[in-house]
């Protein structure tokens, strides 16, 4: 039966990873960790992950393992799928499925399984997106189900991106998990607080800006149980590329625990290197030109015009899912606009464009969703 069903989903998939964008990336990074297991402990972690997109369709494939003084214990895998369709004109649902399992001294063989549709509506300024799912959430304690529903924003405001998010979590009947309160023992550093958690809620907001050509990050989370229990999760990260396939980026925080997988909360410093393949780097910053805005109008029955204006520019490149994220020039006309027609089904396209074969980034004016490397890409919806 295994053997079948592994035949079918290779069936599946094969015909679409031919014609995908693809992209692999390894992360080996080194810091400390601090959680109530494990105080102060120096923390070595690998990380390959395996992405494909292939029209409406997304696979995410990912792997971690983390190794340090007394923390020989860490390994987690992930795999998630999603596919798009169109509902309107600014409208699109996205059906997302996940699976996430880890093995360590705490809770080996924990997994967690999610069923999670997402509406999203597209507006010039923002995406709003709204989500809800089932799951089934499994630790060395119980085996619980667990339902989740939240709504998110993101946009930008001038050069600065953000994404605020909120959610809520309840488990079928009280699940026996770590909270996120520390307490003094008297003869541990910390001792997190074990408790019965029926529901709980989260609300953060993450901020981003690309600068001096680096990537910033900052971003605050906070939390609120019952039985009543609260904290505080935050994050600092900035990444820069130093060759054309290789990123490096500097972290540091306090992550909230894991509720559903009974993971501890931690804080964390963390540096390394990011090693990709597929789709390239951001690359080098460059003098931007002056860009006035982007513009689309179809121009036949499934032909898309496509223009950026970038008057200062001797050359523009949009990629996309369109161009199977290859780089396409765009033609110069005489007021300043670069166009390029291609055929664009209708439905959300994701893309990105460079000046002078500088930094790709998302088209001005678009609303943007934050990509796998922590920059943005924008999103243009093609209306029938």
């Amino acid at each position: 039966m295994k053997k079948t069903l592994c035949v079918i989903v290779a069936g599946l998939l094969l015909p679409l990873a031919a014609q995908a964008q693809q992209q692999f990336t390894f992360d080996l990074g080194g810091g400390k960790t601090h959680h109530q297991f494990n105080p102060d402990a120096n923390v070595v972690s690998l990380a390959p992950r395996y992405q494909m997109m292939s029209g409406i369709a997304r696979m995410d494939l990912g792997f971690l393992y983390t190794r340090g003084t007394a923390l020989a214990w860490n390994a987690e895998g992930n795999i998630s799928a999603a596919f798009d369709t169109r509902l309107g004109k600014n409208v699109s649902l996205e059906m997302a499925g996940s699976g996430w399992w880890t093995a360590h001294e705490l809770g080996s063989g924990t997994r967690e399984l999610l069923l999670q549709p997402m509406l999203r509506i597209a507006t010039p300024a923002a995406i709003l997106g709204f989500q809800a799912g089932l799951g089934r959430a499994s630790t060395k304690f119980d085996n619980v189900p667990f339902g989740t529903m939240g709504l998110s924003l993101a946009g930008n405001i001038g050069a600065i991106e953000f994404l605020g998010q909120v959610s809520r979590t309840a488990f079928a009947r009280a699940a026996l998990r770590s909270s996120n309160e520390w307490a003094n023992d008297g003869i541990s550093p910390d001792t997190l607080i074990k408790r019965y958690v029926n529901d709980y809620a989260d609300a953060g907001l993450m901020i981003g800006a690309t600068a001096l050509g680096a990537r910033f990050e900052a971003g605050v989370e906070q939390r609120l149980g019952k039985p009543e229990f609260r904290a505080t999760g935050w994050r600092l990260q900035g990444a820069r590329a130093i060759a054309e396939h290789l990123l490096a980026f500097v972290s540091a925080g306090r992550i909230l625990s894991e509720l559903t997988t009974d993971l501890p909360a931690r804080n964390f410093t963390a540096m390394g290197l990011r090693w990709l393949w597929g789709r390239p780097t951001q690359g080098s910053p460059r003098p931007s030109p002056e860009r006035d805005g982007f513009r689309s109008e179809r121009v036949g029955a499934e032909a898309i015009r496509l223009g950026v204006r970038a008057s200062a520019a001797t050359s523009v490149e949009v990629m996309g899912d369109f161009t199977d994220w290859q780089p396409a020039n765009l033609i110069r006309d005489a007021d300043g606009w670069w166009e390029l027609i291609r055929e664009l089904r209708p439905g959300l396209h994701r893309l990105n464009v460079r000046y002078d074969g500088g930094t790709w980034r998302a088209p001005p004016g678009l609303p943007t969703e934050k990509d796998e490397f922590g920059g943005l890409t924008g999103l243009l919806l093609i209306a029938p």
